[in-house]
């Protein structure tokens, strides 16, 4: 089955798969006005935008060599633009001492290999949407995952934004519905599960260390 199994006349794929791309869309103003309000990204990890910088590169490179549905063509480049307005927020507000020049060379480096690549994806599509597609899930977690470790260890969830994540996961519970239903490649499956999985540890966080009087507020920041 696959995308090829995809009809965008059936009135509940087409709903689902429009309302994961609104939601992925929609999830990074939070966290952009989040980082506004607070004129810092103190929330956020370095490798928590570098992963998910990577990880929408190359979900761009899996959807397009993979010919998804057009809406999701439009979605990866807002997703970048999205990840590209929060990696702006993080040097705008903090480009002072030798860590921050040197992640900034980092960022700088992946979008250049990320443009070295696109002539290599032209050439062997089959082979980069494949290969993209696995990466995606490395690249989430490795970006997901030292979120969850910020968090832990300053004990807080400060400047990270509930909102963000749950529109997100919103977003993926949509797409694991979509991957059921239309038995979708197994790495696509596991992305949506591993964001899933994530959301559940960041709400856990969030209960545990966004507590006091402005509990609820923190929760839907």
């Amino acid at each position: 089955m696959g995308w090829s199994s995809y009809d965008s006349s059936h009135i509940g794929f087409g709903a689902l798969v429009w309302l994961a791309q609104i939601f992925y869309i929609i999830c990074f103003i939070p966290q952009i006005v989040e980082n506004f309000r607070q004129h810092s990204e103190r929330g956020l990890s370095d490798y928590f935008l570098i992963g998910n910088l990577n990880s929408y590169i190359f979900l761009a490179f899996d959807i397009f060599c993979n010919q998804y549905p057009w809406p999701y063509m439009i979605t990866s480049a807002i997703q970048l633009l999205g990840i590209s307005i929060l990696i702006s927020q993080r040097f705008y507000y903090d480009f002072s001492g030798l860590r921050a020049r040197r992640f900034f060379i980092f960022y700088l480096l992946n979008v250049i290999g990320a443009l070295l690549m696109i002539p290599f994806a032209q050439a062997h599509p089959h082979f980069m949407g494949e290969m993209s597609a696995w990466l995606v899930i490395i690249l989430v977690g490795a970006g997901m995952i030292p979120q969850a470790f910020k968090i832990y260890r300053a004990k807080s969830v400060e400047g990270f934004s509930f909102l963000f994540i749950t529109l997100f996961c919103m977003a993926s519970f949509c797409e694991f519905i979509l991957c059921v239903s239309l038995d979708l490649s197994l790495p696509y499956l596991l992305y949506t599960v591993q964001d899933l999985i994530m959301f559940v540890v960041f709400v856990i966080q969030f209960l545990l260390y966004a507590k006091g009087a402005s509990w609820y507020k923190k929760l839907m920041h």
